[in-house]
């Protein structure tokens, strides 16, 4: 990991999934499981079932749902933004503390300082168009917007190249089955937490997952720092 700092782009919470390995971690909702996600707002178009079934997946039992609700909706913009990322740590650490039993892991990524001015630029709302509401920005442009660093006192973990699209979440590269590619490819080795030690690595890879004839599930990528929290 570079000594130079990272500007913040999320905080989550992460239940990763089967396909993500044995001890691995990702910021990728595709591989893994968020807390709280679109399910826990109110004025989200979700049934309540499901509301039910995927705050179980966190064991957190139906009646303390109402509760998660009322958090993540009158938290909503300020530390928690659409569809599923903290703004600050201590947010996430409280959600965590009050709401979930354990197991699950509290996740920070950052993006190198250099690469924000292309993210913001690429993640940006489109112009308004007349007759039509504006398009809001997504939690993840709105917080690297914010030019915070990573709050310190985590672990490093490694770079995840993800992509970003414009729903406003994160695309790993393992799901288009990238790391075979980048393994051919470009020679590199992923650690115990499936991510890559190596700054440079990480940029080579994002280079490559980015290239048209490749052909992915995001517009761009860009090599994104984790850090894991206590929580």
């Amino acid at each position: 990991m570079s000594d130079e700092p990272y500007v913040a782009g999320a905080y989550l919470l992460v239940k990763p999934g089967p396909l993500i390995g044995a001890g691995g971690l990702t910021a990728s909702a595709c591989l893994a499981e968020m807390a709280p996600d679109s399910w826990a707002i109110e004025w989200a178009n979700v049934e309540p079932a499901d509301r039910e079934r995927q705050a179980g997946q966190f064991g957190i039992p139906a009646k303390a749902l109402p509760e998660v609700i009322k958090w993540a909706t009158d938290e909503f913009d300020r530390y928690f933004k659409w569809p599923n990322i903290f703004t600050e740590l201590a947010a996430a650490r409280e959600f965590r503390e009050r709401f979930i039993p354990g197991g699950v892991h509290l996740v920070g990524v950052g993006l190198p300082a250099d690469l924000v001015p292309a993210f913001l630029s690429l993640s940006a709302p489109p112009p308004a168009q007349p007759g039509y509401a504006p398009v809001g920005a997504t939690g993840v442009h709105e917080v690297v917007r914010a030019d915070r660093v990573l709050t310190a006192g985590g672990e490093f973990r490694g770079f995840e190249v993800l992509g970003y699209d414009e729903a406003g979440q994160f695309c790993s590269f393992r799901c288009n089955g990238l790391e075979v590619d980048f393994q051919k490819e470009l020679g590199v080795q992923f650690n115990r937490w499936g991510l890559l030690n190596e700054e440079s690595a990480a940029r080579q890879c994002a280079e490559y997952a980015g290239r048209p004839e490749v052909g992915t599930c995001a517009r761009w990528w860009h090599p994104w720092a984790v850090v894991e929290y206590t929580c």
